[in-house]
């Protein structure tokens, strides 16, 4: 089906997303590289408008910096689902920008899925989450963790999702350095990575353990992500507001997927700002939310926490 069924327009959340662990297991005869990961949402998000239209599909974009158009990852997913579906129907997808790009925060991925879920709706597809997974996966290996929305053990390339119990609402402190990277990011840092000590690799099974006691402090210690070595040796400023960050009083801080982001768990929202404070004079981004076990992209709109610089 692809009616166009009410409502015609919805606005729908892009929430953010950290891996709590980022584990490698190796690269695989494909290039791709195996990954074992535990990753939930964040409580920062990007809203997105989106509105049914008789055939096109129109992508923009508050942020200059981010391309609109075809270029842009939620209008490849849309352009996607609608010749999947053979839907005559398109849409205009405005997108208003809280997450940096390029940042290890998923902001395009999320916005792919979110776009993914309002037009399920919107043009009255009925599928089910599954195959809106399988749709999205060549897309981005981040895209159906997005769609999923709440904590999971993500395996694979990113296409096997075990959801987990959900985090406990921690405050952190998310920072983006200024970098520039000697080719496209993420190829570039995995290349970088290499097999690491046994004692100095992230494990998963230690956040799954600290998931199941509700343990914000086992949570922060667990904290791991294989492709933070490689990326602090070839940007070491990640190191440095790392290190500051957790001598400002985080329980715990790890670089956000392929960086150059570090997130930081807090105990509260007191030491969150000293947190802050102490990143700001590394990063050009800092901001203060928290971890999201589980997320409602439909949620009545509201400000979006961390919309601004901390």
């Amino acid at each position: 089906m692809c009616t166009g069924a009410q409502p015609s327009a919805l606005e729908v959340r892009a929430h953010a997303k950290v891996n709590l662990a980022l584990q490698v297991v190796g690269r695989r005869p494909d290039g791709y590289h195996e990954v074992r990961m535990v990753m939930t949402p964040l409580a920062l998000y990007d809203r997105l408008r989106v509105s049914v239209t008789p055939a096109e599909l129109t992508v923009t974009v508050d942020d200059p910096g981010i391309p609109s158009g075809p270029e842009n990852l939620a209008y490849r997913a849309a352009l996607a689902l609608k010749e999947a579906a053979g839907c005559p129907l398109g849409a205009t997808i405005g997108i208003e920008k809280r997450i940096p790009a390029a940042a290890g925060l998923g902001g395009g991925s999320a916005d792919a899925a979110a776009v993914l879920l309002a037009l399920n709706r919107l043009w009255d597809l009925g599928w089910p989450l599954e195959r809106l997974q399988r749709l999205a996966a060549p897309l981005g290996a981040d895209i159906p963790f997005c769609l999923l929305g709440r904590t999971a053990l993500v395996e694979g390339i990113g296409e096997r999702l075990t959801p987990l119990p959900p985090v406990p609402p921690v405050p952190v402190v998310v920072a983006t350095p200024e970098v520039r990277w000697p080719g496209p990011k993420t190829a570039t840092v995995y290349r970088a990575w290499r097999p690491l000590a046994p004692a100095e690799r992230a494990e998963p099974d230690r956040v799954l353990a600290a998931l199941r006691r509700g343990d914000p402090a086992a949570l922060a210690a667990a904290l791991g992500n294989d492709l933070e070595p490689g990326a602090t040796g070839l940007q070491p400023v990640i190191g440095r507001l790392k290190a500051a960050m957790v001598q400002a009083g985080a329980l715990g801080a790890v670089m956000a997927g392929a960086g150059p982001s570090v997130v930081a768990l807090c105990p509260d929202a007191e030491v969150a700002a000293a947190v802050a404070a102490a990143a700001r004079p590394l990063a050009r981004w800092v901001v203060v939310t928290a971890l999201a076990g589980e997320v409602d992209p439909f949620a009545p709109p509201a400000p979006s926490p961390g919309g601004g610089q901390a």
